[in-house]
């Protein structure tokens, strides 16, 4: 029987969690992946904890995906975003999207960003008790943990938000508590955890709304017929995690390899008293005896060094394709196929934020008690995602990894030419 709570994540939120959760913590950096310990670094058999803490401690993240998606989400946003024919409150709505001094051409690169980091991003358009002026709330996807539709209309008719917020507990003290948003046509409410029984929810607050729409702007990436997205750069993301395991072990090794053993043979295994050092000598009456250090040979650690260059190359190879644009004009077949693969994905991406931002405009205009059409037209700048030198740059390394441009010669023209800022890394 299925859990009727409101703070039970729906099928469609569990079905994106695992994805997400693999994303957050690569985009939490080196911190975050240590604390998620075993789940992207796997204890070796026969390892000991002890080894393998050791081993993670020692772990340094090379965060491509990171870099990656700021490269990408900022690439369009080089001129602001400007609304066309828009009513005079909806003008200086704009300037201020969130109440906070926030323009709508900041809103628009954070919420690409949250497209290409999640695959999806709300926008809450909502106003303060009293009839101020409305104000947007960027809701990520591990947040809305439900969303109903109208199954005609597929207007929403539901959504559950959590959220943290920062409770005053005593006069100096604080502490975080999660609460559930609730949003239904012309009402709202609040559920917080009963503090002595906190798998119950009980309502802490409810009002009601001026307008009759759920005041959601959902902005979904290639969303199946459930509704289900996927992060647009899984396949990045898990090279990513295959690159942490593999660095790793290259440091594990590299660790292993700069303390060398030191083996004697023939000595009087009782005898505890021998001093190794420059001004120490060692006296041994068997003929055979022999006392030397062994050291690595040091071929794993460049098969290592290659493995982490191949996996810098595929990641790097993965963000050139999203904004290379081939030179000249592109026949009908490549215009159907190869140029669309190249170079649409980043375009529809930004085409689709263009709808959704007229959305969030339109529900702005709702609060204000002005018709739809006083929301405006949304303009974003006409070139992009990089200029047409940069493009041609793009596509000249993408044609000279194809024909067996080494990984490393690959990874520095990528750095030089400043198509993606720092995607190379310093290698052991």
């Amino acid at each position: 029987m299925a859990i009727d709570t409101v703070a039970e994540p729906s099928p469609r939120w569990k079905t994106m969690s695992a994805n997400l959760d693999m994303i957050h913590d690569l985009m939490g950096g080196t911190r975050q992946m240590r604390q998620a310990g075993l789940r992207w670094l796997p204890k070796e058999h026969s390892e000991t904890w002890e080894a393998w803490q050791a081993r993670l401690n020692r772990s340094v993240l090379f965060n491509g995906l990171a870099r990656t998606i700021a490269a990408l989400s900022g690439r369009p946003f080089g001129q602001d975003v400007t609304v066309i024919d828009a009513h005079p409150m909806i003008a200086d709505f704009i300037k201020n999207m969130d109440g906070k001094g926030c323009s709508l051409t900041t809103l628009a690169g954070q919420m690409l960003r949250l497209m290409l980091r999640d695959g999806l991003v709300h926008v809450l358009v909502d106003t303060k008790p009293g009839g101020s002026s409305p104000y947007c709330v960027l809701v990520e996807a591990s947040q809305m943990i439900g969303l109903r539709r109208a199954p005609d209309t597929g207007q929403i008719t539901q959504a559950r938000i959590r959220e943290r917020i920062l409770a005053q507990t005593g006069h100096f003290s604080d502490e975080w508590k999660d609460q559930i948003r609730v949003l239904e046509p012309e009402q709202w409410a609040i559920f917080r955890q009963d503090e002595r029984k906190p798998s119950t929810w009980r309502q802490h607050q409810s009002g009601r709304m001026d307008i009759s729409h759920v005041p959601i702007v959902e902005c979904a990436v290639n969303a199946d017929a459930s509704m289900i997205t996927q992060p647009p750069l899984m396949d990045l993301a898990w090279l990513n995690i295959a690159h942490w395991q593999s660095s790793s072990d290259q440091r594990h090794i590299l660790h292993i390899a700069r303390v060398p053993i030191l083996f004697a043979k023939g000595m009087d295994a009782s005898d505890s008293q021998i001093e190794i050092g420059p001004n120490r000598i060692i006296i041994a009456e068997d003929n055979s005896a022999d006392i030397k250090f062994v050291e690595h040979s040091g071929a794993a650690i460049a098969a290592g060094h290659q493995d982490l260059l191949d996996l810098e190359e595929k990641m790097a190879v993965m963000g050139l394709d999203l904004i290379a644009r081939r030179p000249g004009q592109p026949t009908a077949t490549e215009k159907a196929i190869d140029h669309a693969q190249s170079n649409a994905f980043l375009h529809m991406l930004v085409d689709d934020l263009r709808d959704h931002l007229n959305a969030v405009l339109r529900l702005a205009a709702l609060w204000f008690g002005l018709p739809e059409a006083a929301a405006g037209q949304v303009v974003l700048p006409k070139y992009f995602p990089i200029n047409q030198q940069k493009s041609d740059q793009a596509h000249d390394l993408l044609d000279k990894h194809k024909t067996g441009m080494p990984a490393d010669d690959f990874l520095t023209a990528v750095e030089r030419n400043g198509i993606f800022n720092s995607m190379t890394t310093q290698r052991q």
